[in-house]
């Protein structure tokens, strides 16, 4: 009889002890990328990482595989999307159409690829299944989903009804659609728009322009989201979503905005916004002995990014870069994703990847060549590393006159681009002495490494936190369901200036009748 009641004692305090460590078990989180680009992974490798460090089961979907089998993540790829994205890219010519002046990436083609990604993802059958339940699992839910900022409501409409308490993690720091549709005010004055080299210090005439983007940009998603995304989610999961898809993206309590003061504009936001700007940035490494050897006269890091294949660019302007590699007082190390070249200069250094982050923060770096985009810049400021841009598409201006403004770098166009123009740049940026490109960068290193907390883990609590609270409702705010009408107090200025009108109108009807009551009473007495 003792021995049944010490093996019923003993079977409740393992019980209770298990009830009380459940929690601590890890939750199961789901990362969803739609972006067209490998970039996009990046920061959600990085916050991945970060979670499953701390316990968490989590699940990367997203069209590239490799990124997050490589770094210990569950990967989920699905295969019609996956050949969708590629066969998209696969005739793209960006830095020639930006060489020839042209637009490399037509507005058409942008908003279309929002609703066909959709569409070959929705006909993977298994993958929506397992972005539904972990594994497909009924039994199993998601504890928290941290979606992308770019077209994001395909994945809030698949998720919608499976009550995922939703993050979003805004990859293109200078879009501000998701977060202004979740209340966060964005006046068109201080909101340049990201597919423009301008900052918040906007001129009247860039005002007028800018005005005019934003408001095309907003047509623009208003017609893909209600003409094509909204029936095409319809279509494959029935009438169950919402007929306003912008009210998905309204209802998302917390965004991890890829931004930080050091690197970008300080802007106002709600309390549902936090910078984690360099989620991905870290300490540089040791490098092979052979590369120290090669990087030791002192070297320039040329590398267009994940995005632009450097291999596609016309033959005009890789003889331009030749020319000039080749008369430089250092060595080149270039990213290039095409095969060996021929006749490259002795002084050249090639190769379809190179570690950035161990390059960038090398202490024989003289300057660095980028395409502008936002990660490649982030770990320019975080490593010190002065720079020249050559902007090729999207967000790459609107980042590269952030990256002016605030002095570490030097924007080159390239439709203007000539031989003598492009070595006098990279000189002047790769100056040791009186240099103030490498000053400014220096700052800005040590702003972004001067802070409380990492934005690894504070974006990892946050995740945590909207787990933990089931969807963190205490964060959304009420402004996100205001009209513009109601938002700026129009009603309450045009209730006051009628109210004006009326007292003046009032008073004037008064004084007239006094003055006419006057004139009476003296002809009366005369």
């Amino acid at each position: 009889m003792t021995r049944v009641a010490y093996r019923l004692g003993l079977y409740q305090l393992l019980l209770g002890f298990s009830l009380l460590i459940e929690p601590l078990l890890g939750y199961n989180v789901l990362m969803a990328t739609m972006g067209g680009t490998k970039s996009h992974t990046v920061p959600f490798v990085a916050l991945g990482t970060s979670l499953r460090s701390r316990g968490h089961n989590v699940t990367l979907l997203s069209a590239f595989p490799g990124p997050a089998a490589n770094n210990g993540l569950h990967e989920l790829v699905p295969s019609i999307l996956e050949a969708y994205v590629e066969n998209f890219t696969a005739e793209w010519d960006l830095v020639g159409a930006r060489f020839r002046n042209e637009l490399p990436v037509s507005p058409w083609d942008a908003m279309r690829y929002a609703w066909e990604s959709c569409e070959a993802l929705l006909q993977d059958a298994s993958s929506i299944a397992s972005m539904r339940k972990p594994n497909g699992d009924p039994h199993v839910r998601w504890d928290v989903a941290v979606l992308d900022g770019a077209y994001p409501e395909c994945m809030l409409g698949i998720l919608h009804g499976e009550n995922v308490p939703t993050i979003m993690l805004n990859t293109v720091a200078l879009y501000s659609g998701s977060i202004m549709r979740q209340g966060n005010p964005s006046p068109w004055s201080v909101t340049p728009y990201f597919g423009k080299a301008i900052t918040q210090d906007m001129t009247f005439f860039q005002r007028i322009l800018n005005a005019a983007a934003l408001l095309t940009l907003k047509i623009m998603h208003w017609f893909t989201l209600s003409i094509y995304l909204q029936p095409t989610l319809q279509r494959y999961l029935g009438n169950h979503i919402p007929n306003d898809l912008h009210s998905l993206t309204a209802e998302v309590p917390l965004t991890l905005q890829n931004s930080h003061y050091s690197v970008g504009d300080s802007v106002p936001y709600l309390s549902n916004v936090v910078n984690v700007a360099c989620l991905h940035c870290k300490p540089a490494m040791q490098l092979s002995s052979d590369l120290e050897s090669f990087l030791r006269r002192g070297f320039v890091f040329v590398s267009m990014g994940s995005s632009v294949r450097a291999s596609g660019m016309p033959e005009a302007l890789r003889q331009i870069f030749f020319a000039v590699f080749s008369t430089l007082p250092y060595n080149v190390v270039w990213k290039w994703d095409g095969g060996k070249i021929k006749d490259l200069p002795a002084n050249v250094r090639t190769a379809a990847w190179w570690p950035q982050q161990e390059l960038l923060g090398h202490p024989k770096l003289r300057a660095f060549v980028s395409h502008g985009g936002l990660l490649s810049l982030h770990e320019a400021a975080y490593h010190g590393a002065p720079t020249l841009v050559l902007p090729v598409f999207c967000d790459h201006d609107g980042n590269a006159a952030q990256a002016e403004k605030l002095g570490y770098a030097l924007v080159m166009d390239l439709a203007g681009i000539s031989i003598s123009a492009l070595r006098e740049d990279i000189i002047k940026v790769a100056a040791l002495h009186n240099n103030s490109y490498r000053e400014a960068a220096k700052k800005r290193s040590a702003l972004l490494r001067d802070l409380p907390i990492s934005p690894g883990e504070l974006a990892t609590w946050w995740v945590e936190h909207v787990a933990k609270y089931d969807g963190a409702d205490h964060l959304k705010s009420s402004i996100r369901y205001m009209s513009v009408f109601h938002y700026y107090s129009m009603d309450v200025v045009l209730f006051y200036i009628l109210s004006l009108i009326l007292i003046i109108y009032g008073l004037k009807k008064l004084f007239r009748q006094a003055v006419i009551g006057q004139d009476v009473f003296k002809k009366k007495v005369d």
